[in-house]
């Protein structure tokens, strides 16, 4: 006796195999957009190259508020999606 060990046959293996391709054909479908979708970097960004960023105020990690304006000329790097 071989325990873990399914065998599959008649009509649950045609419902597996159907469950497989489908599977199968929406990661495909997925993966053609995604590769549709995407766009080289400097394309990508062309719409704001040389473009003024509206001025909005913003909080850091420690309560301090900042204005954007205060930075102009410099690099900053927002990260949206921090836990904090």
């Amino acid at each position: 006796m071989t325990q873990g060990v399914v065998k599959w046959t008649g009509r649950k293996l045609q419902e597996v195999r159907k469950a497989m391709r489908t599977m199968l054909t929406i990661w495909g479908v997925m993966a053609l957009w995604a590769i549709g979708m995407a766009q080289p970097p400097s394309q990508q960004f062309e719409a704001y190259k040389g473009k003024v960023v509206p001025d909005f105020s913003f909080q850091d990690i420690n309560g301090k508020k900042h204005q954007l304006s205060a930075y102009r000329g410099k690099v900053l790097l927002f990260n949206f999606w921090s836990p904090h």
